[in-house]
Parts: C-alpha cells; structure tokens; sequence
C-alpha cells in the first residue's frame, strides 16, 4: 500500500479538506482533493466542488501577477485527470465528462460579465477570449479527451452529453460547442443536423410552426454552423447534402421524423445567410425529376404543414445561384407546356386506342387458341395508360406547386421592393441594408443580358415570370438598369411578338422613371453610332428596324393610346445622328434610316441652325447617290425617292431649311463631277466656280483646268493694258484676246458633251425632270400653312431672322447668283447702254456665266422654275444679262457664218428668249422671236436680240413691282417701241413661209 494511500493519512487529508479553518494553501487543497478524488468515491460530488470553484478562481484571475498558485493548482488538476482518463477510461470517462462540459457551460455563464466580454459578443470574439485563458485550456483538453474516448464506444452517446450541455447553458454554451464542432466535424456536424432535426420536429414542426426559440437546441446548431461554415465551408456543405438526401431516401412511411428534414433545412438556410451562400449551387444541382417526385411524396404525407413560407424565405435571401435557381422553376413551367402541347395532340390517339382495344379484345376472345396472350397483352395496354396517366397527375400537382410558390415569390418581391422605392432616406447606411434587403434582385442584376435573352425565346408562364423578374431588377437597382433592360430588347428582338415586350416592360418601368425613355435613346444612339458594338450589318440594320416599328406603333391610332411615353420625342433631339447614317454603303440600312426619319417629323423638332444645315447636307447627297443608280421600273427606287422628298419638305419648315436644302440641292447638282454629269452636263471640263471668289469646294476641279490661280482679268488688262487703253476693251473682247471666242475646244462653241445615244438621253432627261421635281417641291412657297404649322421656338426665329421670312424661290434665286457670280461689282448706270458691251470689270465675269450654262445647261430648267415668282427672278437679272451680252457679242461678230456652226449659241439663245418670256420681262412680239431664229441669219438674230436688249434697257425689271399684299402681280409690261415691232414683222414677213402658223404670235 502507497504511504499516502494509507487510512491515517488519508483520514487526516478528509479532515483538512472539511475544516474551512486551515491555513493551507491552494495548491495543497488541491493535492488533498485530488487524492481523495481517487481513493474516496464517496466524496467525489463534494471534491467536483471543490475542483470547480479552482477553476472558477483562475479564469476570473486570468494569469494575473501573484496568481502562479492558482496556475499550479489548475495544471495539477488536468495532470491528475488526464493520467485517470489513460488508466482507467471506462470508470471515469463519463463522470469527467460530465463535470467538464458543466464546468465549461457554468464558466460561460458567471464569467462572461466578470471578465469583461460583452454580452452581446459573437462566437468567434468568445471563443478567442476563452481560449486565451488557461484554465479553460485545460478543461477544454480534458473534455476532448473524454470526447475521444467516448467517440471509440459510441458516437451517439458522446454528441448526446454535448448537446444537453448546450441545451442548459443555451447561447451561452455556444463557443464550446463550436470548438468541438470544429475539431470533429466528421462526427460531430451530422449529430449536430439530427439533433437540430430532433429540437425542430417537436417544438416547430408538430405544432405547425416553422420560427424557433431563441435559446432552443436548434438555434445553437444554426450559431455553431454559420461559425464552422466560415472556417470549414466545404464541410458544412458536404454535411447538409448528406443530410438532406438520407432523409430524402428514408422508405420508412412510419418514421415521421424524418419528414421534418426538408422544413428544417429550410429553416436553417433562410435564417442562415452564410449557410445559403455556400450550399445554394448544390442543391440546385440536386434538382432533377427524381427528387421532385420524391418532394412530392412527403408533401402527400405531411397534410396540412405548408411550406411556401420557407421556401420564399429562402429564395429572397439566394445570392450566390440565384440564377441557376430561377432557372430551375422555368424549365418545370417549360418541361410542362411542352406536355401540355404533346398531351393535347395525344388525346385524340389515346382515346381511340381505348376504343381499339377493348373491341379487338372482345374479338380475340372468340378465339380461344390465342385468348391468352391477347388479353395480357391488352391487359398490359391499359396498365400503361393509367400509369401514364398517375405520372401525370403528379407532375401536374409538381407543376402547379411550382407555380404557386413562384407567383407568391414575385408578389413578396413586389411588396419589399415597393418599400425600397418609397423610403425617403437615402444615407449610405440605409443604401446598404436597401441593398442586402433583397439579395436576389441583387445577384439576378448581374444576369440581365441572359435573363433578357431567355424573356425573348419563352412563352406562356415561363415568359410571364421572368417579365416580373425584370421589372423588378429594373425598379429596384435604378433607372440606369431598367433603361439597359429595355435597350438589350430593342438590340435584340427579331420577331413583332419579341419587340411586343418593349412596351408591356416601358409601361410598368415609366411608373417609376418618368425619364427613362430618353436613358432608353441614349442607350441606343450610343450603341449605333459605335462601330465596334455590332460584329455584322444586319444587327445594326435590326436595331434601325425595330426602332422604326416602335414609332410606327406610336403613330398608329390603334396602339399609340397603349404606349405611355413618345420615343419621338426623345430620337427627335437626335435627329443628325439618323440623318449621317443615311451615307452608310449598306442600302438596307440608309432605307430604313430614311423611313425612320419621316416618322421623326423634322418639321416640328426643335433643332438649331447648324444641325439643320448638316441634315440638309446628308439628305441631299443621299438624293443624289439614289439618282446615279435611279431606275425607274424599281419599285424600291420610286419609293425612296417619295420617302427623300418628304423629309426634305418637312426639313424646309424649319427656319432658315428651305435656304440650306436648294442651296444644298443647286451646289451639289453643279460643283459635283458625278452628280453634274447624271444631270447632263458636260462634266469634261467643269467652269471653275469659285476660282474668282478664291473660295475652297469639296469638289475636284478637272484636271483640263491647270492654269495657275489668277483672275483672267487681272492677267489680261495687266499683259493687254496698252491695247485695252488704244483700242478700248470692245475691239479686245471681239478680237477673242480675252475669252478665246474662235476656239473650237473653248466653251462658247463646244458640244455639251452629253451623250448622243436615245437612251443615254432619255435617263439624264428623267433624271432631270426628278431633280426638277425635288427643287420644285422644296422651292414651293407655302408660307401661310407653314407658320401654322410652326412651334412658338421656330416662330420667334422666323421674326429675329430675316432669312426665314423671304420666298422660297428667292432663296434659290440668291443661291444661283452666289455660285455663278459671287463676285458681283455695283452695275454702272448705263448697264443697257447701246454700247453693250460693258465696263471691263464685268467682261470676265460675261464670258464666265456663259461658260457655266455652256457646260450645265440644267441651269435653264432652274431659273425656268425661279421664274415662276417675278420677284425672285429680278435676283438674276445680272446673270441673264451677261448672258445676252455674251450671245449679242457672238452673234455681231460672227455675221458672215453659218447658223448650222454655231449650234451652242442657237440653242442658248432660244432658251434665253424663252426664259425672259416666261418672266414676264419682255412684251409681245419680242417674247415670240426665238421661233425665228432658226431660220434666220446671224446678223438677222444679232437683231432680234437686240429688241430684247433695248426693251430691257428702257423697262428693267425690280423687285418691287411684283410685290403686292395679295401675292399676285398686278404690273402690267409697256408695249415695245413701234421701231422694234416693224423690225420683227418685216423679218415675220420675210419668213412667213417657213414660220407658217406661229404668225400669229407675231401679230
């Protein structure tokens, strides 16, 4: 026997240990007790005791300075018990454990305020500040052990002891149970689920409740968890599909328990953010056919208990596989509107396979060699088409679940983000709890491209839930994100029904964004006009199209009251950026930017002068690329050509449009070599326009025209000065020094250039007559109806502007003037003096205008249609009249000719004739003589010319005479000199032969 062993000693070591008056120090009381502890069971509860208020001692002390006993005493203890845990662990494995794990639990209950720890601290903060402390390390170690120990006998057993504790000591007892639980979570985690299960079944799910106390076992299994699921993630998620599917597979109708897995699983992941964020993805991954019949067999057995509350907890809350989730509930609506469709075309065969096979069953049974083996084979018939039929029903039953929780789902969403958008405080606080209110919404917005994508190819049910879903991603996130919801749908529709989900989206979105159809327009005019967005043609084309169809939509009376808002009146704003595609090389895409332009209506967009003048231009040389290819049996042709000249009327009733368009339409149809040679004229060598202005063109100027950049009179009156000062500037103009009037190649007796060929002929004649037509419908002045018409904004500009207020025709008349002589010098005052030919300053500019109607002879056709107002063609008095003192020059000089040499000159002045007629500058007979012409000499036209010259010199036409408050001329022309009329009738009668009936134009 040990000496300390025997009974005087240890009856002296009971004695101490009783007597509360002995002086002894802490450690010895604690070798006493350890010593009675193993030889006294009797005394083991009170020397437990003991042990306990040890410990309790040295946690509050907390290693402090002076408390080394307290240290010592503690370290002896877990010495002791741990030597007794490796002796003898069945005699004390329970008994320690039991004192351990109470010890732990009453420490975390009287200490937590006397050490300092807030009672509000998380787990982690206690675990750490517990594990700080020594004393706790050691029991800790002690009930590890026991653990141990009792994990190789029975893990049932050793997670029972644990989860009691935590039962009686509650929250309190949590860091404990987490240490554990992270030690041994292989073994520990699914005790941990099963005895959650266990609290939940008896406290929640048997009374039809699915909330749980506080201080409940299931709670501390929630709080232990979300800890080792932080540390351990994969554990955790391993643990909880293994749990799930064991349930889920339990054949056992008798235990009811396990019923209460799926409510219980449901519950932990909804109060659970971090258990949901790391097992989500898996358990999607679960959803199959299979286990949605096997959800809907322990639905059957669970009655009343319903689980739509839990399940639209938990779906608010999914973040991370928020997407695959919904998902997941679309392909069940998807799988069953397919089965809906197949049924619907089976039921006619069904039903007539019936009918087959009970008649053919009663046929076969006359037969009795065969009775048999028809009738099971029938037998078997029918049992096929009821179990389909039982397979139906439940995937039905599946579906329509589906469907009610989904709808109640979208209704919850609703409501909280009707609370987002209605809270007022928008502090980086509340932006933060807005934002984690519905983390669903928050991770779907990360998905929109390919929820957008999924909306255009669905129908039906599957269509109509994910319409909600965006609508609300799109009020909840902001206006920017609604505006990219409804922008990818215009980008990518491609059918009417796709484009259809535009407006049912933009009418639910606009109650909240007033402004968003212009984020919408932004959007898309940004996307347009970068070319590195769409990888082909056709999804620019696409984009342009369905924007068209909106419009059409908006301006059809059957549909414009269904659409809230106006997207004209945002694309008007950005009319330019339409207008600058219409040179874009794909046709496809410039008709449809055209058509789109029309519904635009430029005549009431609000739009400064420099984006008036810029959308004149691109309309204009779009004008002219359809004219080079015009065909006129094409019935896109014709079309677009309408398409053209309407934009281009709407574009003349803004102010200062007309100004800009026909000055637009004159210059390109003039300066450009293409458009210029389209329109007949003789493109081989273009009149240097603007070589006296000195100004710059966009165009090239032939390659023919190389002399250098001098003015023709300033080279000549400095080389020909002296015979300008002897011989005067008459006999040097007729002399050819100055315009080389006798040179076949120059203007003044060259071909127009055009082609000969009929055909060639009646195009550039057709083509003609539609420029013609265009100017005409731009020039037609319609001043009353357009300030009818016209916005207060252009109304004040047509009263600040004076360009705005004059006529269209003179708008045009002062273009023509400006192109072919800008240069314009004040006339002397005997401007038809009988010596014609006039001060040497205007000779250059004669010989000038002549070689441009040389070369473009359409000028003719559009001083024909300025004529057509009198005062508008008194703007070109100075042109008409260099040119007649150009051809009676000619015509003087050139007497001893042929009529038939000089083709050009005939021709010009018959039409010059004509046009002065058709303005109602020269009186009868005089308006009548160019039908003598072609019969006559040159001198005999010399002569005729000069009616029209002295006439003019004598009555020179003003603009104001023709000016009057009604709009109508009321200027009657003097009658010619008696001198002049005998002249003409004498050559009348001289010709009367060959003019035959035009004599009575002369009388």
């Amino acid at each position: 026997m040990q000496p300390e062993k025997n009974p005087e000693n240890l009856l002296r070591q009971l004695r101490q240990f009783v007597d509360e008056r002995s002086h002894q120090s802490c450690l010895q009381l604690t070798k006493s007790s350890l010593l009675l502890l193993v030889s006294l069971p009797c005394a083991r509860l009170a020397i437990f005791e003991r042990l306990s208020d040890i410990f309790l001692k040295s946690v509050l002390a907390n290693k402090e300075e002076g408390n080394n006993e307290l240290y010592s005493s503690t370290q002896a203890i877990h010495a002791t018990l741990m030597e007794l845990l490796h002796r003898s662990p069945g005699a004390w494995t329970s008994i320690v454990d039991e004192w351990a794990l109470n010890l732990l639990g009453l420490i975390s209950q009287q200490c937590v305020d006397k050490t300092g720890i807030p009672a509000s601290s998380s787990v982690d903060e206690r675990l750490q500040y517990m594990m700080d402390n020594q004393a706790t390390q050691f029991l800790i170690d002690i009930a590890k052990q026991c653990f141990n120990l009792k994990l190789n006998r029975n893990e049932g057993d050793c997670v029972n002891c644990l989860l009691e504790t935590s039962v009686k000591y509650s929250n309190q007892f949590d860091w404990v149970l987490t240490h554990f639980a992270s030690c041994f979570s292989s073994v520990l985690l699914p005790h941990l689920l099963l005895g959650g299960m266990k609290d939940f079944y008896l406290n929640s799910y048997k009374k039809d409740g699915i909330y749980v106390k506080e201080d409940s076992i299931t709670s501390g299994v929630i709080r232990v968890l979300n800890y080792i699921a932080v540390q351990h993630p994969s554990e955790i998620k391993a643990s909880l599909l293994s749990f799930f599917t064991a349930n889920l597979k339990t054949t056992d109708k008798s235990d009811e328990m396990c019923l209460a897995a799926v409510p219980f699983i449901l519950y932990i992941l909804s109060v659970s953010p971090v258990l949901l964020e790391i097992s989500t993805i898996e358990f999607v991954r679960l959803w199959n056919h299979d286990l949605l019949m096997k959800l809907f067999e322990q639905s059957k057995r669970r009655k009343r208990y319903n689980l739509t509350t839990l399940v639209i907890n938990v779906m608010q809350n999914v973040k991370t596989g928020a997407k695959e989730l919904l998902q997941c509930f679309v392909s069940i609506a998807r799988e069953n509107d397919r089965a809906d469709a197949m049924t619907s075309m089976k039921e006619d065969t069904i039903e007539s396979d019936k009918d087959d096979t009970v008649s053919s069953m009663k046929e076969d049974a006359i037969e009795s060699d065969k009775d048999d083996t028809v009738s099971s084979t029938k037998e078997d018939t029918i049992k096929n088409i009821r179990t389909n039929i039982v397979i139906s029903t439940k995937e039905d039953t599946i579906y329509d679940s589906c469907k009610r929780i989904m709808n109640s789902f979208l209704r919850h969403l609703q409501q909280l983000v009707q609370q987002k958008s209605g809270s007022t405080d928008e502090n980086s606080s509340n932006a933060t709890s807005a934002e984690l209110l519905v983390p669903f919404l928050v991770e779907l917005q990360k998905h929109k491209d390919v929820l957008c994508r999924e909306m255009l190819k669905e129908s039906g049910i599957c269509q109509f839930w994910l319409i909600r879903i965006l609508v609300l991603i799109g009020v909840y996130e902001g206006m920017d994100s609604a505006a990219e919801l409804l922008s990818y749908i215009v980008l990518h529709a491609h059918t009417i029904e796709m484009l259809g989900l535009f407006i049912q989206l933009q009418c639910e979105l606009e109650s909240s964004y007033p402004q968003l159809t212009n984020s919408i327009v932004q959007r898309l005019m940004s996307n347009l006009t970068c070319g590195s967005y769409f990888s082909s043609r056709k999804e620019a084309c696409r984009l342009l199209e369905n924007i068209l169809q909106l419009l059409t939509w908006e301006s059809h009376p059957e549909t414009k009251s269904l659409i809230r808002s106006r997207l004209v009146q945002s694309l008007q704003s950005r009319i330019l950026k339409f207008a600058n595609l219409l040179q874009h090389p794909n046709d496809e895409m410039s008709t449809t930017v055209l058509k789109l332009m029309i519904y635009l209506k430029p005549a009431e967009a609000n739009m400064d002068i420099k984006t008036v003048s810029l959308m004149s231009q691109s309309l204009v040389e779009f004008f002219f690329q359809l004219l080079r290819n015009y065909e006129e049996d094409r019935t896109e042709h014709r079309n677009l050509l309408k398409a053209i000249k309407v934009v281009m009327l709407a574009l003349c009733k803004q102010p200062m449009g007309p100004v800009f368009v026909l000055r637009r339409l004159v210059e390109d149809a003039l300066l450009s070599p293409i458009n210029s040679e389209i329109l007949g004229n003789d493109n081989s060598e273009l009149p240097d326009i603007l070589r006296i202005s000195g100004r710059k063109t966009k165009y090239t100027i032939s390659s023919t025209m190389n002399e250098p950049n001098i003015s023709l009179l300033k080279a000549n009156w400095n080389s020909q000065y002296d015979l300008i000062k002897f011989n005067g500037s008459k006999n040097l103009f007729h002399d050819g020094l100055i315009g080389r009037v006798h040179n076949s190649s120059n203007g003044l007796s060259g071909a127009n250039g055009v082609n000969n060929n009929c055909n060639i002929q009646k195009k550039v004649q057709l083509k003609v007559t539609l420029f013609i037509n265009v100017l005409r419908g731009c020039a037609k002045n319609n001043d009353a109806r357009n300030m009818l018409s016209c916005s207060s904004h252009q109304i004040e500009l047509k009263k600040t502007n004076p360009w705005t207020n004059i006529s269209r025709l003179k708008a045009l008349s002062i273009a023509i003037v400006d192109l072919l002589s800008p240069d314009l010098v004040p006339l002397p005052k005997a401007c038809y003096a009988d010596e014609f030919v006039k001060h040497p300053d205007t000779i250059e500019r004669d010989i000038h205008v002549f070689k441009v109607f040389d070369k473009c002879p359409i000028l003719f056709n559009i001083l024909e249609l300025i004529a057509e107002d009198p005062a508008a063609i008194c703007n070109c008095d100075t042109i008409l009249r260099s040119l007649l003192s150009v051809l009676l020059n000619y015509w003087s000089h050139n007497r001893e000719s042929k009529i038939e040499d000089s083709p050009t000159q005939l021709e010009m002045s018959c039409k010059l004739i004509k046009l002065i007629s058709f303005a109602g500058w020269i009186p009868s007979p005089i308006t009548s003589i160019h039908h003598l012409f072609s019969i006559c000499t040159p001198y005999q036209i010399y002569l005729l010319l000069m009616t029209a010259w002295k006439y003019l010199k004598d009555n020179r036409p003003q603009r104001e005479m023709y000016y009057t408050d009604n709009n109508e001329s009321q200027y009657h022309l003097p009658e010619c000199s008696e001198s002049d009329s005998l002249l003409i009738r004498s050559l009348v009668q001289e010709k009367i032969s060959d003019i035959g009936s035009r004599y009575v134009e002369f009388i």
